[in-house]
C-alpha cells in the first residue's frame, strides 16, 4: 500500500524525468546549450530509480548535438523514454541555438520543438481500500502532444549560466497532464583548477513551475577531476535525494570517452521500501576540427 501511493505521487510530482547527470545533458532544457563545443557531443544514460518498488520510474535518455554554419548555430536530437507504472512518455526535442562572440563569452539563443508521445498499456491492480486515480489508468491518455522550449545562455571556457521555459504550450495528453504550465529552469556551474593534479567542478539546477513557485526544487552537484581522468563527487536534490558520482574520462585522438556511475539515496519516505536510485551513462565527443585557445571543447559543462 505505502509503495502504490508513493508511486501516486511520484507520477504526479515528476514532471521531468529525473536525470544526476544534468550539468552534461544541458540541450534536454535548455536548446541554447546545444552545440557548446567541438565536435559532435553524444550522451546516453539509463536510470533506475526507487528498487525494489514495483512500477518505479525508469529513464532513458540519449542526446547528440553539434555545431556548424562556421559555429554560429547549434543544433541537435534529443530522445527521453520515461515509464512509471503502466505510464509510457517518449519526448522527442530538436534543439536550435543561434550563438555568438562577445569578447571571451559566448551568447547563444535557442529554440525548439518537442513531441510527446505518451502511452497507457493497461489498468494498474487496483489496490483495497485505496481509490484508485483514473488519470493513472485511462487508455483515453493515450495520444501526441506537440510543444516548444527556449532559452539562453552565457558561457566561457571555465563557467556557465543559463535560463529556460519549458512547455510553452501547455500542450497535454488526456488526463495525466496534472499541471502543465511552464516550467522554469536556472542553471550554472564553474571550474576551478585547485593544483596540477586537482579540479573543482560545481553546478546548479533549480527547476520550478511558474504556477508552483514555492514547489522548486534545487539540484547541486559537486565534483572533483583527478589528472584529467578520473572524477568523484556529490550530489543533492532538496526533498528528494543525495549520493555520490563516480567517472573515468580518456581524450582520445578522435575525441573524448566518458563513462559515469551515480547512486541517490532518497531523503523522504520511499526510503521505507526503496534502497536507492542507480544511474550510468556514457558519453563521448567526435572532435571534428583543431582545437583553439578558448573554444569550448573541454566546456565545464562536459567535463
Amino acid at each position: 500500500l505505502l509503495a502504490f501511493l508513493l508511486l501516486h505521487l511520484g507520477v504526479v510530482a515528476q514532471q521531468f524525468p529525473l536525470t544526476s547527470f544534468y550539468s552534461m545533458q544541458g540541450a534536454v532544457v535548455n536548446p541554447a546549450e546545444a552545440g557548446d563545443r567541438i565536435g559532435i557531443n553524444t550522451f546516453l544514460s539509463h536510470r533506475q530509480q526507487w528498487l525494489s518498488v514495483q512500477g518505479r520510474p525508469t529513464t532513458t535518455f540519449l542526446t547528440v548535438d553539434g555545431v556548424v554554419l562556421k559555429r554560429k548555430l547549434g543544433v541537435g536530437l534529443n530522445l527521453s523514454q520515461d515509464n512509471i507504472g503502466r505510464n509510457s512518455i517518449t519526448v522527442i526535442k530538436v534543439p536550435l541555438a543561434y550563438k555568438k562572440r562577445v569578447g571571451k563569452y559566448i551568447l547563444s539563443f535557442g529554440l525548439g520543438p518537442e513531441v510527446k508521445f505518451q502511452g497507457v498499456s493497461g489498468a494498474l491492480n487496483p489496490v483495497e481500500g485505496v481509490n484508485t486515480d483514473p488519470t493513472l489508468i485511462s487508455k483515453e491518455d493515450n495520444g501526441i502532444a506537440l510543444d516548444f522550449y527556449t532559452g539562453v545562455s552565457i558561457s566561457n571556457r571555465n563557467s556557465y549560466l543559463s535560463i529556460a521555459l519549458n512547455k510553452l504550450l501547455g500542450s497535454e495528453i488526456g488526463n495525466v497532464g496534472i499541471d502543465n504550465a511552464p516550467v522554469l529552469f536556472v542553471r550554472g556551474g564553474f571550474s576551478k583548477v585547485l593544483n596540477n593534479n586537482i579540479e573543482l567542478l560545481p553546478a546548479f539546477q533549480i527547476k520550478a513551475n511558474l504556477k508552483n513557485m514555492e514547489g522548486a526544487q534545487f539540484d547541486l552537484q559537486g565534483l572533483l577531476r583527478f589528472k584529467e581522468q578520473f572524477l568523484t563527487g556529490l550530489n543533492y536534490r532538496t526533498g528528494g535525494a543525495i549520493g555520490p558520482v563516480l567517472g573515468w574520462q580518456k581524450f582520445l585522438p578522435s575525441g573524448k570517452l566518458l563513462i559515469l556511475y551515480a547512486f541517490d539515496y532518497p531523503l523522504n519516505p520511499i526510503n521505507m521500501v526503496s534502497s536507492g536510485s542507480h544511474e550510468i551513462a556514457l558519453s563521448y565527443i567526435i572532435r571534428l576540427s583543431k582545437i583553439v585557445e578558448g573554444e569550448q571543447y573541454r566546456n565545464v559543462r562536459f567535463l
